[in-house]
């Protein structure tokens, strides 16, 4: 039903913004409860994204972009460590991956939240501050 497929397009639309073959994001306001949340959020997004712009996958490099854009690609390694793991993604060749049916689930629901305005916005990177350390112990 290209009726369906035309307003879940705009939705995306509305997260991301097409500039020829690639997606970038231009709203990074995900609704997500936690950093971890939000890496999984935006992931699951834009590969749904490329898929309804009707690119079945996406490349991991560009998943790293975006999560790098959305300022998470962090210095520890947690996007990378996740991204690893392949929670709601699947290989699909060329260092490709593409949603599985709980990705795509979990993406249209992030998709729902993100557009919704009484959701609120707990968590998103430029809200984030940088957790104060303890002390240093001495050796």
């Amino acid at each position: 039903d290209n009726a369906e497929q035309g307003s879940v397009k705009e939705k995306v639309l509305r997260l991301f913004s097409q500039n020829g073959e690639a997606l970038e994001l231009t709203e990074n306001r995900l609704k997500a409860k936690n950093a971890s949340d939000y890496v999984r959020r935006l992931t699951y997004l834009f590969v749904y994204a490329h898929e309804v712009c009707g690119r079945p996958s996406t490349s991991v490099q560009d998943i790293r972009n975006v999560l790098r854009v959305g300022k998470v690609l962090d210095k520890s390694g947690n996007a990378n460590t996740w991204l690893g793991k392949r929670i709601g993604i699947v290989d699909d060749g060329e260092d490709r991956v593409k949603l599985n049916a709980k990705g795509r689930d979990d993406a249209k629901v992030a998709l729902t939240a993100a557009l919704d305005p009484n959701v609120p916005d707990n968590w998103h990177p430029d809200k984030a501050t940088a957790q104060k350390r303890g002390p240093k112990k001495k050796a």
